[in-house]
């Protein structure tokens, strides 16, 4: 019985963590939330148009730094084809904080550690936590 329940939860599983994360085509405000050790939702489309915003909603530094997250390029992107490591990082984002990436002509603009704005074209792109690079993935689907 076990045997036919895996593939099935696996299956069911992969429908969730691939439906998106906002209606397609609708522009605006995208945010994936940092809290708890993990990216939420960890799938994320970001339409054409939309500004996406990683907030960290870690109540404190717990017990020092834990609470504190950053953005970098994902290493996770040979297990999905076509999936790139995002172009740029973050600076430590502390709780309660926030770090945008605004919309720009066909794709994003994101200020990174180098205060330059890095261009992100369409695509799809693995990102990591610096801080707890074994525990916090996601997938940024920019349309």
């Amino acid at each position: 019985m076990s045997r036919l329940i895996r593939p099935l939860l696996a299956a069911a599983l992969a429908a969730v963590a691939l439906a998106p994360s906002s209606p397609a085509g609708a522009a605006g405000e995208v945010e994936v939330t940092l809290a708890a050790g993990q990216f939420a939702p960890a799938v994320v489309q970001v339409p054409p148009g939309s500004n996406l915003t990683f907030a960290n909603r870690d109540a404190t530094n717990y017990p020092m730094v834990i609470g504190n997250h950053n953005v970098i390029p994902g290493t996770v992107t040979g297990h999905i084809p076509g999936t790139k490591p995002f172009p740029t990082s973050s600076n430590l984002i502390a709780p309660g904080g926030k770090w945008t990436c605004s919309a720009a002509g066909g794709g994003l603009s994101c200020t990174g550690l180098d205060g330059k704005p890095t261009p992100v074209p369409p695509g799809t792109y693995a990102i990591a936590c610096g801080l707890h690079p074994n525990q916090m993935h996601a997938l940024i689907a920019v349309q």
